[in-house]
């Protein structure tokens, strides 16, 4: 028996590489996320660190 309605199939494939893209997206997004993070800590302990206190009164 042959089936004439391919439109599940179609819908489904569809799903399955959206629900893909969709992971990798959001992992790349945490990804970049962690690396801007540890950078802007970095940029904040190196101006903690050349910042003195003494000569600003």
């Amino acid at each position: 028996m042959r089936l004439l309605n391919n439109k599940g199939q179609g819908l489904t494939e569809y799903i399955t590489l959206l629900v893909l893209v969709s992971l990798v997206a959001v992992g790349a997004t945490k990804s970049v996320g962690k690396l801007i993070r540890e950078k802007i800590e970095t940029a904040r302990r190196h101006i903690n660190s050349d910042i003195n206190f003494d000569d600003v009164r």
